[in-house]
């Protein structure tokens, strides 16, 4: 985790109008959304119900059709358009509709592992802040493992996430979508870390956690895995990874990723991406 946070621009554009974004959106409503869709969807002759390898495979999928949008659209450097993210554009509309594509496949793809989105990200942070000492890396971007003396975390110890604690998390004041971009925006902001945050980073970095969920599922089979504690701890602390990085570059890209996510079109997008069962 490592950027700007700046007010949307009042001007309407392409498919959607950074004026109209609702700040109120939450996570809950974004996943019921989708869940209510995803019925309508399953009710056809054409689809097949997703297994959870398969729900990774479809987050993989949309993190690499991100990557391929925003190598597509976005300027080729994070120095040469310096103005590209400040303004509207249908090159923008794109990458947004990427992005929040990637957000509701991460929201279905937890909800099928029975776990809650939002609740793994706020853990994750809470494990993060004591892996990344603020006062010890500020203007850094070491690897956690550079303050193990400090902080008793290593590669094998201290990576649960299952001992954090939850009453310290204010769950319910973090469930609306873009005061959790804000929130990741502090932890970032405490640690000097907007110098790291460039889009072009961030999108990189969000493809590396992407391939790091789907290691956990590569040779595991189809069969859904069975109630393991510490393996669900993996998959919700690699899924919190991606969508961190995923609102980390909302912010940075000024992505109205909330509004976005509720867009039939960016469902639609989604969709696409399941399994058909004339491929039987």
């Amino acid at each position: 985790m490592k950027a700007e946070t700046m007010p949307p621009s009042p001007t309407s554009v392409g498919a959607f109008a950074f004026a109209s974004i609702q700040p109120g959106i939450s996570f809950e409503h974004v996943r019921s959304h989708a869940l209510s869709q995803q019925m309508k969807e399953d009710t056809t002759a054409t689809n097949i119900p997703m297994n959870q390898r398969s729900h990774v495979l479809r987050v993989v999928a949309l993190a690499g059709n991100l990557c391929a949008v925003f190598l597509r659209h976005a300027p080729p450097s994070d120095q040469s358009v310096t103005h590209f993210w400040s303004e509207p554009s249908s090159s923008k509309d794109e990458i947004g509709r990427a992005m929040s594509a990637l957000l509701v496949g991460l929201l279905l793809a937890a909800d099928n592992c029975s776990l809650i989105l939002e609740r793994s990200i706020l853990k994750k942070i809470q494990l993060n802040a004591k892996k990344y000492p603020a006062a010890l890396c500020k203007g850094k971007s070491d690897s956690y493992t550079a303050y193990s003396s400090h902080t008793g975390i290593t590669k094998t110890e201290g990576q649960s996430t299952m001992e954090e604690d939850e009453s310290k998390m204010a769950l319910e004041e973090i469930d609306v979508i873009e005061q959790m971009m804000d929130y990741i925006h502090e932890f970032a902001l405490e640690r000097q870390w907007n110098q790291f945050h460039t889009p072009r980073s961030l999108c990189l970095a969000l493809m590396g956690e992407a391939g790091e969920l789907a290691e956990i599922f590569q040779w595991k089979g189809d069969e859904n895995m069975k109630r393991d504690e510490k393996m669900l701890d993996k998959v919700s602390q690699e899924m919190a990874d991606v969508a961190i990085y995923l609102l980390r570059m909302a912010t940075v890209c000024k992505i109205p990723l909330a509004d976005l996510s509720l867009q039939p079109v960016v469902f639609a997008q989604v969709q696409s991406l399941s399994p058909s069962s004339g491929s039987l």
